[in-house]
C-alpha cells in the first residue's frame, strides 16, 4: 500500500490524527525510505546503453570467429 502526504492530510482532516502528527509521519515515512527503486528515463537510458554494448560485442567476436574460419 503507498500512502501520500494528501492521505495523510485526509486524515488529519477527518480528526482521525493531528496536523502534527501528519506531518512528522510524512517526515519519517520520508527517512525511512529515501532510495526506492524507481523506473525511469535515466534507468531505461542506461540498460539501453547496455544492451547497445552487448549486441556490438556480439557482432564484433561474431566477425573475428569468422575471420580465423571458425566453424569449417
Amino acid at each position: 500500500m503507498k500512502v501520500s502526504r494528501r492521505d495523510l492530510d485526509g486524515a488529519a482532516a477527518r480528526g482521525i490524527i493531528s496536523r502534527e502528527q501528519a506531518g512528522e509521519l510524512w517526515r519519517v515515512f520520508g527517512e525511512r525510505t529515501p532510495h526506492a527503486p524507481k523506473f525511469d528515463l535515466p534507468h531505461v537510458a542506461y540498460y539501453f546503453g547496455a544492451l547497445v554494448v552487448i549486441s556490438a560485442m556480439t557482432w564484433f567476436v561474431t566477425l573475428a570467429w569468422e575471420d580465423f574460419g571458425g566453424g569449417d
